[in-house]
């Protein structure tokens, strides 16, 4: 029996799905757009709220920051997996590489505040050194592997 998507309870499961769009790319501009002046970040919609927040993964704590409601909707609108984030159980995980790359799921949140453990474990100086850097890269790299590809909207 899966609860997935059931709204009616006080609690709601958190999904296990991951899923990775490699038509969407996002660049520097839609960062900036949204007020996010990092590459690691995740975006999510609290259902008390029912508006969009950024939250930025780093070794102290994970800190949040609301979105502005137009910005969000222009970055949402070039892709309808942020559009089908669940509230409070799904979130929009992007990391922006030192070589520019951007690479972006959408996870269960569980895995966000995973990232922030990570890096709280491996954070060595004010940058985080080659250690969290490379552990950085191969969280990304197991959710990759572990990811669904959205197929393309046109194919049959």
């Amino acid at each position: 029996m899966a609860f997935t998507g059931q709204k009616q309870g006080r609690f709601q499961t958190v999904p296990v799905r991951i899923l990775f769009d490699p038509r969407w790319v996002v660049t520097d501009d839609d960062l900036q757009a949204l007020g996010v002046p990092v590459g690691l970040a995740f975006f999510m919609r609290p259902s008390n709220t029912g508006r969009a927040i950024a939250v930025f993964p780093c070794p102290a704590v994970a800190t949040e920051a609301e979105l502005d409601e137009a910005a969000w909707a222009a970055f949402a609108s070039k892709n309808p997996l942020a559009l089908g984030i669940e509230d409070d159980v799904e979130a929009m995980l992007v990391h922006r590489r030192r070589d520019g790359r951007c690479f972006c799921l959408v996870v269960p949140i569980d895995v966000c505040y995973e990232l922030t453990a990570l890096l709280r474990r491996s954070w060595q100086g004010i940058d985080g050194g080659d250690t969290a850097r490379a552990a950085v890269d191969d969280f990304f790299r197991s959710l990759a592997e572990r990811s669904e590809t959205v197929p393309d909207a046109g194919e049959p």
